[in-house]
């Protein structure tokens, strides 16, 4: 039973409105503290609200779960000038391994004094590091020399289909690269193992909660979806999950009996997508 709550008021017929009791994940009725206390029950536990405001939580009907917990795990890169996006990627190779990649998002070459970046900048930070950062237009990487070297973009690499790789003066890349030519060193970043995807899933499901978000529909891959099941079995997933299935995974899932509706705890078999 939860006491001493505030409530938004809908409806006129729940003037007095303080209280609430939940029974099994469900809530059971609301009232004030005595009507709920009225309630016949086995076993009863008694939480003071302090007269904060409960509100109904969110689902997001559309996520990319995956994406976004890998997204968490980057240097927060939307920063107010170039010089703060820099000491933002120092502070995280500090805490990284030689040879480890350290990826950011959300930089803004509009809204920096200083403009773009260049390699140079980010070698200054670490040359044990591969360092690349995207836009937060999606539109745009940043690498530095080592992420450069690893996606093999050299002075003779030509500009690729629907990109561009900008050039110093004297024709080698300058650490930027636009549009297709992003794909060049993102497809050379190694994917996380599976158990640093898996911690980088439970920060996301936090943060997702912090915002009052308790049910997601998901649309990442179908890797996801063993992860999730494992998770739900052992009591570590905190939202209600909606898994879509990819389209060119329906026979997979039709082989393993899955359908559409279909419900495990927290996890539910979705739609195609």
């Amino acid at each position: 039973i939860l006491i001493n709550a505030q409530f938004p008021q809908f409806q006129s017929r729940h003037p007095e409105c303080t209280a609430m009791a939940i029974d099994q994940g469900i809530i059971q009725a609301i009232g004030t503290r005595e009507e709920m206390e009225s309630i016949p029950a086995s076993n009863r536990l008694i939480e003071d609200m302090h007269e904060q405001y409960l509100l109904p939580s969110i689902c997001d009907s559309h996520l990319h779960l995956l994406e976004y917990a890998n997204f968490l795990a980057k240097v927060d890169c939307e920063t107010a000038s170039r010089e703060e996006c820099l000491q933002c990627v120092h502070r995280q190779v500090e805490l990284t391994p030689p040879g480890q990649w350290v990826l950011g998002h959300g930089w803004n070459h509009n809204r920096w004094p200083e403009g773009y970046g260049n390699a140079s900048l980010l070698d200054e930070i670490s040359q044990q590091h591969p360092i690349y950062l995207t836009a937060k237009s999606l539109h745009a990487g940043w690498a530095n020399s080592a992420a450069l070297a690893a996606a093999g973009v050299h002075t003779d690499t030509p500009d690729p289909k629907g990109g561009k790789i900008p050039r110093d003066e004297s024709g080698k890349p300058d650490g930027i690269l636009l549009e297709s030519a992003m794909q060049l060193v993102e497809a050379v970043i190694p994917p996380a193992n599976r158990d640093e995807t898996i911690r980088r899933l439970q920060h996301a499901f936090q943060q997702l909660n912090r915002f009052g978000i308790t049910s997601v529909h998901d649309f990442d891959t179908w890797e996801l979806f063993p992860i999730l099941q494992e998770l739900n079995k052992n009591s570590a997933l905190p939202l209600r999950v909606v898994k879509s299935i990819p389209s060119h995974c329906l026979p997979q899932a039709i082989e393993s009996g899955l359908r559409s509706g279909q419900r495990d705890g927290n996890v539910q078999v979705g739609w195609l997508k």
